[in-house]
């Protein structure tokens, strides 16, 4: 409050007794005369101030500071009078500033009988305004009864001068150097996890700040988590209320904010966040505006724990050599965060036995948007080719990299993974069924003739030279092409005489019988799955090869299925 015109004070007793107060030095001669001693005033227009303190003394020798108050004015003294009040004031930093001897609103003086004469009487309870001089530091109104020899009590002056200074904010007084300095950690931040900042406050003085305020504004990007006890957010705002701070001290505040795990992503690069953070005198002027605030950049930058978690080749089992074969793996990826989404890149190389290749030898895959909680499945396609007969064996390498440079990836012992798998390169063969007898007529009542004709390279556009004598009869199947190849376990007929029979069979054109000799063999159609409607047979087994080789052949030709006579 701004009061400029007051009655004049005193320490109030009761309703008989006289009107005495003021401030009382403790080497006062404690004359116990009141009437020797003017009342204490306040002289008014000046720039100094007085505190007065109304305290309500009872007879248990307890109190209670009913009302504290600012005036402009400067008190004036009393001395002499009984020290039965012992006054501490303590300042905001625990140091005592004042001290001085009070009467008791309870004590007395009345007059006797005969005139001159006064006895000394305490009343049961009773009311005093006590009054010393105004400093802007003052906290603590400590009072002890001497008489009684017992603490009173300790008061807080501290919202007295609070609303002194918010009615009076000009007042030199309540005017002091603010100042605010903010850091952050970590730096460089990153998406998806959080970033403090630390505001410092400062009050260079020379007077105390009463109530201090620092309001924080946040970014885009980054969301309030939590703060230090007196700060609250609404929106990007963060307000934190630091209430009285003495000259020549520091506070400190934190605020802890969340990333938006795609803040990097959505930039298309590491973002640079600025925060600004103000400080307020809410009671008070601020004599140096130029350090009220303060911005701190923060880098922030992506880093995503991307990982391989399964390859799954789905390999072929055999290729016939000379007929490259399609395939496809499939590559789980996943993102882990903190940051989210994130570009990646899958990269495959590949290893193989000699005489399979691998097209493309090396691949490369954009995985875009891999988010936290949404893997991907990678489809890798590449062609297998063989140019010897035989097992190879086949190795698919893959290694997932973020795809920016800036971004990183903080753990990259789950970013590599590989497939291994064998591939039987199959030598192909030209079989006749029914020979001299084309459509290749099949009654799935009787017998079905064929041979495995013997042919060098080239003959029939065959890559290899091929030799029906080396037919090992016990592996030989006939039937369809779904039992025969590329299964993991071979169906289809056997030769009903175990028995390949080396002739002089006739070639394709029906006609021709070439000297060589050709493997005749004979077959029931149960288990060969052929049945009306199919229009392939064909003819697998293993064929030595010398040198304690062996390789698997494979050959078809067409059938046509006709009803039983």
């Amino acid at each position: 409050m701004n009061i400029k015109h007051l009655k004049r004070l005193a320490v109030t007793v009761g309703a008989t007794g006289l009107a005495v107060a003021g401030i009382h030095a403790a080497e006062a001669d404690h004359n116990a005369d009141p009437n020797a001693h003017p009342l204490p005033v306040i002289d008014y227009g000046l720039d100094e101030k007085a505190i007065v303190v109304k305290l309500r003394m009872t007879g248990d020798g307890s109190a209670t500071m009913q009302d504290a108050e600012v005036f402009y004015g400067t008190p004036g003294t009393n001395v002499g009078n009984p020290p039965l009040l012992d006054i501490k004031i303590i300042d905001d930093k625990g140091a005592q500033a004042q001290h001085f001897d009070e009467w008791d609103p309870r004590w007395e003086e009345l007059e006797g009988t005969t005139q001159g004469t006064f006895s000394t009487k305490v009343a049961d309870a009773a009311t005093g305004s006590i009054i010393f001089p105004f400093e802007p530091d003052l906290r603590d109104f400590r009072v002890t009864n001497q008489d009684a020899g017992i603490f009173v009590g300790s008061y807080d002056l501290a919202p007295a001068i609070l609303e002194f200074c918010t009615d009076n904010p000009d007042d030199p007084d309540c005017t002091t150097d603010l100042s605010v300095a903010k850091t952050d950690s970590p730096d460089p931040a990153v998406a998806g996890e959080s970033v403090t900042y630390t505001l410092t406050v400062t009050n260079h003085g020379p007077n105390p700040a009463q109530a201090a305020q620092v309001v924080d504004e946040l970014p885009a990007g980054l969301t309030f988590a939590s703060a230090s006890n007196g700060c609250t957010a609404v929106g990007q705002e963060v307000t934190c209320d630091l209430g009285a701070i003495p000259s020549d001290t520091t506070r400190d505040v934190t605020i802890t904010a969340d990333i938006d795990p795609s803040l990097v992503y959505d930039a298309g690069a590491p973002v640079t966040v600025e925060n600004t953070a103000t400080v307020d005198n809410l009671a008070g002027d601020d004599s140096n505006g130029a350090n009220n605030s303060d911005t701190e950049e923060t880098l922030v930058v992506a880093e995503a724990d991307v990982s391989i978690d399964g390859v799954t080749a789905n390999e072929p089992l055999e290729v016939l050599i000379g007929e490259p074969a399609d395939f496809t793996a499939k590559v789980d990826v996943s993102n882990a965060g903190p940051s989210s989404p994130i570009d990646a890149v899958l990269s495959r190389t590949t290893t193989s036995s000699a005489g399979l290749t691998i097209t493309p030898a090396d691949s490369t895959h954009a995985v875009t948007r891999l988010e936290i909680g949404s893997p991907q499945t990678i489809d890798d396609a590449y062609e297998l080719t063989c140019t010897t007969p035989g097992v190879k064996t086949v190795t698919l390498s893959y290694e997932l990299a973020l795809k920016n440079s800036e971004d990183t990836d903080p753990d990259l012992t789950d970013n590599t993974a590989s497939a291994s798998f064998d591939i039987d390169c199959v030598v192909p063969i030209a079989i006749n069924v029914r020979p001299q007898g084309f459509p290749n007529s099949i009654n799935l009542n009787t017998d079905a003739t064929l041979a495995a004709l013997t042919t060098e390279a080239g003959e029939y556009g065959l890559p290899l030279d091929f030799d029906a004598a080396t037919i090992e009869i016990d592996t030989v199947r006939w039937g369809v092409r779904s039992l025969l190849f590329n299964v993991g376990t071979v169906g289809g007929a056997q030769e009903r005489h175990g028995r390949n029979h080396l002739e002089r069979s006739y070639e394709l054109d029906e006609r021709t019988r070439d000297a060589d000799k050709d493997g005749v063999m004979h077959f029931k159609p149960p288990g060969s799955g052929l049945e009306q409607g199919v229009t392939e047979g064909c003819l697998k087994g293993r064929y030595d090869a010398g040198g304690g080789q062996t390789y698997t052949f494979f050959g078809c030709d067409s059938v046509r299925i006709v009803p039983p006579h």
